[in-house]
């Protein structure tokens, strides 16, 4: 602790003794008794800065949040030379989550002790949940200087320079760290031990070879270190890759092969493996030696793993239209339909999209198998068997062909072979889940609702039926009905309901926006949708542990890394997105929307005498009406929310977004918003197209031109555009 300048703030032994047992309690989480020390201290010393300052601290543990604020303030003035002061300070910044304030009171403290390790290293997290990449970088190398056996002081100097973009300086700095640890562990043990920790490191290390684009390097230390590493499927999947980059396709197809042989069902090894023979990303056009020699390829593979579903769908993307296609579309559908596999048409829904011919081809086949099988109940071509097919092949039959049908767009033609798949065997559960998408996408959505119902009351404790239903009720604006369906599936043990918005359940919760902001109920659609952006807050907030826990304690460096790339783009989420789109929404209509003054004046205008009179008394008597509502459900909610309390559970004091509606600026507020998607969302035309909608209704025309030049150079065809485009014409 550094040596105070001042003598009015030295202590006597005593009391210096009492303060130094101040950061013990806390960790003990004795707080009261604390507080109690503080008090003992500031009898002796009223004004010593720095027991005001831990007397802040403690209270701030215990709620005091105000108290704890003015104390630590009282403590700088009196002592403003104090690190502890300030890092007490910074500490209640960062309990608040506002990071910046406390990364400004780590410097002053910092400035008057240069060497404390508390605070440089507090001061480190702060700097990288902030990406102040160039100060972390800096503060992690004067850690590493005061604490160079400390693994992770190597670990994070590492990081900041490859954050920062400088691969070859943080290889130097993990080599140099490894000789020196490798060398002390062979004099412990003998040799390298394969553990997890050294394992990671290597990888890591191999990592930023790749990085830094020194593939031969990167091949040669893993070489190397093969018996080191763990994680041997992950150095398998680094070679490949890096055996791509320097075009070694024959090396990268024997990792592959093995990559397979570990998990034949991975996708992903079978795109990778294809790439190998440079046949691009679109498998429908393909030459006929290309796929002559993947035909091969996969034949090997179904001999070695012929139960594997991926062998069997992968095929039918490569090959043409065509007998081949006919003869590897019968091995698959006929197997399945026999199952009666659900997912089946979604397997194949691709073709639909990507290849109309094949398309075709699929439903010609099933139209083909119900016909011979409502006949002789047999697949076409084994007519003359014995043995015939179980009842579930034409049942499954007609549902894809119902499925085939509404994804062409015929929905007529899809009821008619749903019903009659209800008529074969009503008690199936999924012919009511199938029945309910062919009346959304007919865009009978109250139907699909009403189906949807149904069908999730053939069995009630399946959660996926539970989801469904609920979702198609939102989109119905059907929100009560939809609120009581998923309360089913959430209640704890004491039957209590729980929040999903404290569950984070980001689908109910954007469903509802949505639907309230169909039905103009914009208090409650903000409500919901301003819930999602909250999560998103929790999100980066979260990292914050777990720039300790990854790299000192679990020491999973790649993981970690991986994570805080994700967090940089957080915000470029659909779910962000979508949440952010109907909060602009709702301040938009909430911007439009008249005043109850303005409506007030349209209704009384053109009324004299007696009937302006008659107006102005209805127009009282339903104020009042409404004053007298509004009291009785305030005085509901007070009754309802004390009862929580007394239960213990969190409470909202405005359940309906009643004040969030009465925003004085909704403008302004959008633009908040709007900003934001322009800077994590600009790949979305969408988001310019708000953008355009924000800055014409402020009269800022040169921004709402600008974000006109960004949807036309994303669609010029784009109809909403060019209306905006006409309205900007029309400025005077």
């Amino acid at each position: 602790r550094l040596t105070m300048p001042l003598a009015s703030q030295t202590l006597a032994k005593r009391e210096n003794n009492i303060f130094k047992g101040l950061s013990k309690l806390h960790e003990k989480k004795q707080f009261k008794r604390a507080l109690r020390d503080c008090d003992t201290i500031l009898k002796v010393k009223s004004d010593h800065g720095e027991t005001l300052a831990m007397k802040g601290l403690t209270l701030n543990f215990l709620g005091k949040k105000k108290e704890a604020y003015e104390l630590v303030s009282q403590g700088i003035k009196a002592n403003i030379m104090s690190p502890i002061c300030w890092h007490v300070y910074g500490l209640l910044y960062r309990s608040d989550g506002n990071y910046k304030e406390a990364k400004k009171c780590y410097l002053q403290a910092m400035k008057r002790d240069k060497n404390n390790l508390h605070i440089l290293r507090d001061l480190s997290l702060l700097q990288i949940q902030l990406r102040d990449l160039t100060g972390y970088l800096r503060t992690r190398k004067a850690l590493l200087h005061l604490k160079k056996t400390a693994n992770d002081s190597w670990y994070t100097f590492c990081m900041a320079w490859e954050m920062l973009g400088h691969f070859n300086e943080a290889i130097d700095v993990m080599t140099a760290f490894e000789e020196i640890t490798e060398a002390s562990e062979k004099l412990k043990l003998g040799k390298v031990q394969a553990n997890f920790e050294n394992g990671e490191r290597k990888m890591y290390i191999a990592r930023l070879y790749q990085q830094a684009e020194r593939y031969q390097e990167c091949l040669d230390y893993l070489s190397n270190n093969e018996e080191t590493i763990v994680d041997k499927h992950g150095m398998k999947m680094m070679k490949a890759e890096i055996y791509m980059k320097m075009e070694k396709e024959e090396d990268a197809r024997a990792l592959y092969r093995e990559l397979i042989d570990t998990n034949p069902e991975n996708h992903n090894f079978h795109t990778a493996l294809q790439n190998t023979y440079k046949i691009g990303a679109n498998l429908e056009a393909l030459s006929d030696e290309q796929i002559n020699e993947l035909e091969k390829l996969y034949e090997e593979l179904r001999a070695a793993y012929p139960r594997c579903s991926a062998l069997k769908t992968i095929p039918l993307q490569f090959h043409k239209a065509g007998d081949k296609f006919q003869k590897e579309l019968d091995a698959y559908l006929q197997p399945a339909l026999r199952k009666g596999v659900p997912s089946l048409f979604a397997t194949l829904r691709s073709f639909y999209e990507n290849s109309p011919a094949k398309a075709s081809m699929i439903g010609d086949t099933v139209q083909r198998y119900y016909v011979s099988l409502k006949e002789s109940a047999r697949f076409p071509g084994n007519e003359d068997e014995e043995l015939v097919e179980p009842p579930l092949s034409l049942l499954w039959s007609i549902i894809f062909l119902a499925q085939h049908h509404d994804q062409l767009g015929d929905s007529e033609t899809a009821l008619k072979f749903i019903n009659e798949a209800i008529e074969h065997t009503p008690t199936v559960v999924d012919i009511y889940s199938f029945r309910a998408d062919i009346y959304k996408n007919a865009g009978a959505i109250q139907k699909a609702a009403e189906a949807m119902d149904e069908c999730r009351e053939l069995d009630l404790a399946d959660r996926y039926l539970n989801t469904k239903s609920t979702i198609l009720l939102m989109e119905a604006d059907r929100v009560e009905q939809a609120d009581n369906t998923v309360a089913l599936f959430i209640t704890d043990a004491d039957g209590n309901r729980v929040s999903l918005s404290e569950m984070q359940c980001v689908w109910y919760e954007q469903a509802a926006a949505e639907s309230y902001l169909r039905t103009k109920d914009y208090g409650k659609s903000l409500k919901k949708a301003l819930s999602i952006n909250s999560h998103f807050e929790e999100f980066v907030e979260d990292q914050f542990d777990f720039h300790t826990y990854c790299v000192s304690r679990k020491v999973t460096l790649r993981a970690y890394r991986d994570l805080l790339t994700f967090e940089d783009r957080l915000y470029s989420h659909d779910n962000y997105f979508n949440a952010a789109r109907v909060i602009v929404k709702n301040y938009l209509a909430l911007h439009e929307r008249p005043t109850e003054e303005q409506i007030s004046q349209q209704y009384l205008a053109g009324l004299e005498g007696k009937e302006l009179q008659k107006a102005r008394n209805k127009q009282k008597k339903l104020q009042r009406k409404k004053q007298q509502a509004a009291e009785k459900k305030k005085a509901e909610l007070e009754k309802e929310n004390a009862q929580k309390k007394r239960a213990g559970l969190p409470v909202d004091d405005d359940p309906n977004g009643e004040a969030l509606e009465k925003v004085e600026n909704p403008i302004n507020e959008a633009a908040k918003f709007v900003t934001s998607l322009e800077k994590w969302c600009s790949d979305r035309i969408e988001t310019h197209l708000l953008s355009f909608e924000v800055y014409f209704k402020k009269k800022k025309y040169l921004r709402a031109l600008r974000a006109l030049k960004r949807c036309l150079a994303m669609d010029s065809s784009n109809p909403c555009a060019h209306y905006q485009r006409i309205q900007l014409a029309l400025v005077d």
